[in-house]
């Protein structure tokens, strides 16, 4: 919800978890929490990928070199 604040620009809200919490708030606040999901999986995609290859790229097992 916070992360879908970055894209919302002035129509950002903040959705304090109280009692007082209805399904319009929840309604209202909906496109800035898809917003959010989206950005933080392809941060974190981008995240895992970049220490796969790096991970890979240092334990990997040399190639045997093959004779013709």
């Amino acid at each position: 919800h916070s992360t879908g604040r970055i894209w919302m620009g002035q129509a950002a809200s903040h959705l304090s978890f109280t009692k007082d919490i209805t399904l319009a708030t929840l309604q209202n606040s909906f496109l800035q929490y898809v917003w959010g999901a989206i950005t933080l999986a392809v941060v974190a995609g981008f995240v895992v990928g970049l220490v796969t290859f790096f991970a890979l790229k240092l334990f990997r097992k040399p190639v045997p070199k093959s004779i013709p």
